[in-house]
C-alpha cells in the first residue's frame, strides 16, 4: 500500500495469475515497455483502489484481459493489446481509468469493457476485430464513459454497445463485413449523446431502444435503407444535423416510433454529390 515503483522492461509470462498485479490504495507505479504475455490472468491488472499509470506495455495472449482494472483508478495510455482470450483492456468494480492511445487488436472479446458501474474516458484508441459477435466497445452495467476521436474497425453485434451514460463524439466506424451490425447500439434504460462520428458499412450507423438520445451532425454510408433506427417510450428523441449517403431512392436518415423532440436539417445525398466531399 502506497508503493511508487518504476516497473519497466520486464517480460512477464506464463505466471498463474497476472504477469503484473497491483493493489491497494494510494499505489502508483508507473508500469511501462513490459511485455505481458500467456498469463492465467491479465497480462497487467490493478484492483482496490491503486492508481497505476499502465504505459507503451504489450499485453498479449492473456486467458483474461491483456489490461484489466478492478476498482482501481488507472491511467492506460499507448498500451498495445491482442489476442487475449477476454478483453483487450477491462474495467469493472466501479474503476475510473482514462484509455488514451491504445490498441486493442483481434481479442476474443471486446477490445474495452467498461463494465459494473465503472467511468472512463476512451480516447484516440484503435479498436479492431475481426469475426465474432462481440461489440468492439461495451459500457454496461450503468457505467458511463465518454468516447471520442477512436477508430472502430469490425465488430460484431455492433461497434460500441452502451447500456449506461455514454457521450460518443467525433470517433469513426468501419464495418469489415458488408451490412455488419450496428454502429451504435442503445439498450434500453440508457442515456447517449452521438455526435460527429463517421460510420460506414453498418446496417444502421444507431439502433437505439427506449432510451435517452440525442443524435446529431453524424456522416452516415453504407447502410441499409434506414440510417438511425429509433424506438421510443418516454423520453423524446432528438435527431438532427444528420448526413446520410445513398443511392437507393427508399433511403431514410431516420425512422423514429415513439416521442420525438428536435428533428430537423436530416438529408440523404447521393454519393456523386460533391458537397460530400
Amino acid at each position: 500500500e502506497g508503493a511508487t515503483p518504476v516497473i519497466r522492461d520486464n517480460k512477464c509470462y506464463r505466471n498463474r495469475r497476472a504477469g503484473i498485479g497491483i493493489r491497494m490504495p494510494k499505489t502508483a507505479p508507473l508500469v511501462a515497455a513490459n511485455q505481458c504475455y500467456e498469463n492465467d490472468m491479465a497480462g497487467i491488472g490493478s484492483r482496490d483502489g491503486a492508481e497505476p499509470i499502465i504505459r507503451s506495455n504489450e499485453c498479449f495472449r492473456n486467458k483474461m484481459a491483456g489490461i484489466g482494472a478492478d476498482g482501481s483508478r488507472p491511467m492506460i495510455v499507448a498500451n498495445h493489446c491482442y489476442e487475449n482470450d477476454m478483453a483487450g483492456i477491462g474495467l469493472r468494480g466501479q474503476a475510473d481509468a482514462v484509455l488514451r492511445g491504445n490498441r486493442c487488436i483481434e481479442n476474443k472479446l471486446v477490445a474495452i469493457g467498461v463494465t459494473a458501474g465503472s467511468t472512463a474516458i476512451v480516447e484516440g484508441n484503435e479498436l479492431l476485430r475481426t469475426g465474432g459477435m462481440p461489440p468492439l466497445v461495451a459500457v454496461k452495467d450503468g457505467s458511463t464513459a465518454t468516447v471520442s476521436k477512436n477508430h472502430f474497425t469490425g465488430g460484431g453485434v455492433a461497434g460500441l454497445l452502451i447500456q449506461g451514460d455514454v457521450t460518443a463524439v467525433d470517433n469513426q466506424f468501419a464495418a469489415n463485413n458488408p451490412r455488419q451490425g450496428n454502429g451504435v447500439w442503445v439498450w434500453e434504460g440508457s442515456t447517449a449523446n452521438i455526435a460527429k462520428n463517421q460510420f460506414d458499412g453498418y446496417r444502421a450507423a444507431v439502433n437505439a431502444t427506449k432510451s435517452a438520445v440525442t443524435i446529431s451532425d453524424n456522416r452516415i454510408a453504407g447502410f441499409s435503407r434506414i440510417a438511425i433506427v429509433v424506438k421510443g417510450d418516454k423520453q423524446p428523441s432528438h435527431v438532427y444535423g444528420n448526413l446520410a449517403i445513398s443511392d437507393d431512392s427508399q433511403a431514410q436518415v431516420v425512422d423514429i416510433q415513439g416521442p420525438t423532440g428536435i428533428v430537423r436539417d436530416n438529408e440523404v445525398r447521393a454519393t456523386a454529390d460533391k458537397t460530400n466531399q
